[in-house]
């Protein structure tokens, strides 16, 4: 299991000198990874500082893993809790139920429990509240990262709203964390069909939310394009289970209304097909879920709306794209291990 472990997480982090040359807050080989320590990254991303822990709303091996679980409300027993799980470590009481419950819909892949009870695997039960049912983890596996720290996997291929931890094992949790992914955009390859001056498609993955595009932090789309697009190309196809487009916060924020987005697979086919259809006011933030758990090895957004009178033709322009999810391989390896082996 050592061994598996190793290979496992060396998948995710190939480390060569090229780190040093990584512009502050970045590490990697190709300095694709963004520091999520609370203070500071080293240049092999570890956290150094007074308190050498993740940020909070991440996890994991490097800080990658983005923690949804700090968006969620805790009820406990049903009731509405303010505990903070991750500040203890000791026996809660008589707890039998702990729900994690969002107000928008979540895809789920994995979480990460700490407990105090060892035997875990035979006093606990997870399962999902979707669209007004209640579902089982399908598929579970549960594989123990030390002591008292197990990651769970469900295969779930529906949007959820609520997860519910339940059995004797529950009072004895220390934290959990829900995996949102890995932000898999990042100083990937990306194309767009023109050009606006030098706004260049690379600057909607190099990391950074601007807080104003005035000069040229963000991508777009040239005067002259009348179906203009913008992609990105993964290094490899991905497992991915949301996509996020930051809009550009200083002016023009209508041109991303009504924007359509395309997953596309390694064979370049369509798999997955998105279009915006909010009449509200311009979102600084869209978020669309990816279910499908199909592999993706493109996403491209489009614009064939003119949304302002004085603009010629519609524009794509991103302030910053983020697509998070996880490697192929490494799901499943997992899923076809027998790793809990009932």
């Amino acid at each position: 299991m050592g061994k598996y472990l190793s290979v496992l997480f060396t998948l995710i982090f190939i480390y060569s000198d090229c780190q040093a040359m990584c512009p502050a807050g970045f590490f990697g080989s190709w300095c694709q990874y963004k520091c999520h320590c609370a203070e500071k990254c080293d240049d092999s991303g570890a956290c150094i500082g007074q308190q050498p822990s993740c940020a909070k709303g991440w996890f994991g091996l490097g800080c990658q893993y983005e923690d949804i679980a700090v968006n969620a409300e805790l009820l406990l027993n049903g009731a509405l809790s303010s505990t903070k799980l991750q500040a203890q470590c000791v026996n809660i009481g008589n707890i039998k139920t702990l729900t994690l419950s969002w107000s928008t819909s979540q895809v789920f892949t994995w979480m990460r429990i700490q407990t105090l009870d060892t035997d875990i695997l035979k006093n606990f039960t997870v399962t999902f509240y979707s669209g007004g049912r209640t579902l089982a983890c399908a598929e579970q596996k549960i594989l123990q990262m030390d002591k008292n720290k197990y990651n769970i996997y469900c295969q779930m291929n529906v949007a959820i709203t609520q997860i519910t931890l339940s059995g004797e094992a529950v009072k004895s949790i220390c934290s959990v964390h829900v995996n949102g992914g890995r932000n898999l955009a990042l100083k990937q390859q990306t194309s767009q069909t023109s050009t606006h001056l030098k706004y260049e498609s690379q600057f909607a993955v190099d990391g950074i939310v601007a807080p104003s595009c005035r000069f040229s932090n963000c991508s777009h789309t040239a005067v002259y394009d009348t179906t203009p697009s913008w992609s990105v190309m993964f290094d490899q196809a991905y497992l991915f289970n949301r996509f996020v487009l930051y809009n550009r916060l200083d002016s023009s924020t209508f041109r991303l209304k009504y924007f359509g987005l395309q997953v596309l697979d390694e064979k370049h086919s369509v798999i997955f097909n998105y279009t915006d259809t909010n009449h509200s006011n311009n979102q600084s933030v869209y978020t669309v879920l990816y279910p499908d758990n199909k592999p993706a090895a493109i996403v491209t957004v489009v614009q064939t709306h003119m949304n302002d009178i004085l603009d010629a033709v519609p524009y794509v322009s991103l302030n910053e794209f983020e697509a998070y999810g996880g490697n192929v391989y490494v799901y499943f390896c997992i899923r076809f291990q027998n790793i809990n082996n009932k």
